[in-house]
């Protein structure tokens, strides 16, 4: 049986992934500070998934969250997902630094634990794959995610490094980069013009399904998810800094018109 780490398992995209691996006949480990929702769906009677509560910007609770579920599955990990994140947004100069230094732990850091513990169990599979939740905000940078585009633009350039550095391994990455996600994080964002002003479509499970694809296919490195990352992604293809920057703010004011 294989078997999926993943990470901020207990809600949103992460637990939409958690859901649809078991599904499809996974060993699923899941992370998060708040396992409420996986301990519901483990008395549910799925007795392949694992939760733990962890912390991703702790070092030391992932080393042993991933040293449990190692264990479980013999020493050896199949598919991890980073997918742990969170967001602050709004202007620059109106966001608490201590927000900023969260997301930084986080979404940067938090990256870096997850897979430098988990990938000696990576390698140790016959077709081991890194999954990164990045973000459209890191195809380009957006007015209001500067720092959250900073973060996951961090991501991505990670994702892309790894790509090269396990490929003689054998060790498939991929990057899924979508738009505004229906979550809590985004739906109940007050400091988000962006979310505030439209209405967001995008489905946790849409990602999942990505996740999933990305893991079956292993066809691309990038994934971009929702019309939103689609467009922009399109659009920027091939343009200067002046040009993408005119462009971002096009689609900012006709959406919000």
């Amino acid at each position: 049986m294989k078997s999926i780490l993943v990470t901020g398992a207990g809600s949103g995209v992460g637990f939409e992934v958690v859901k649809l691996f078991l599904e499809k006949g996974f060993k699923v480990g899941g992370l998060d500070i708040n396992v409420k929702a996986l301990n519901e769906l483990q008395a549910q009677g799925q007795a392949n998934l694992f939760a733990y509560k962890c912390d991703v910007s702790c070092r030391s609770g992932v080393h042993d969250a991933i040293e449990q579920f190692a264990t479980v599955c013999g020493g050896v990990i199949d598919v991890v997902h980073s997918n742990a994140g969170i967001q602050a947004s709004g202007l620059f100069k109106d966001v608490e630094l201590e927000k900023y230094e969260m997301m930084n732990l986080i979404n940067a850091m938090g990256t870096i634990y997850i897979i430098k513990e988990a990938l000696p169990y990576v390698m140790a599979s016959e077709a081991g794959a890194i999954l990164l939740t990045s973000s459209a905000s890191a195809i380009t940078g957006l007015p209001m995610f500067s720092v959250y585009g900073a973060t996951k633009s961090f991501v991505t350039s990670l994702g892309e490094s790894l790509s090269i550095e396990l490929e003689s391994d054998g060790i498939y990455v991929g990057i899924i980069e979508p738009g505004l996600i229906n979550t809590p994080m985004n739906s109940n964002n007050p400091d988000s013009m962006v979310c505030t002003e439209q209405e967001i479509t995008l489905g946790p499970k849409e990602v999942a399904e990505a996740a999933y694809q990305a893991i079956s296919t292993r066809r691309q490195l990038y994934w971009h998810v929702g019309e939103e990352a689609h467009d922009l992604a399109e659009a920027i293809q091939g343009l200067r800094l002046q040009e993408r920057q005119r462009f971002v703010k096009q689609m900012i004011q006709s959406k919000l018109k």
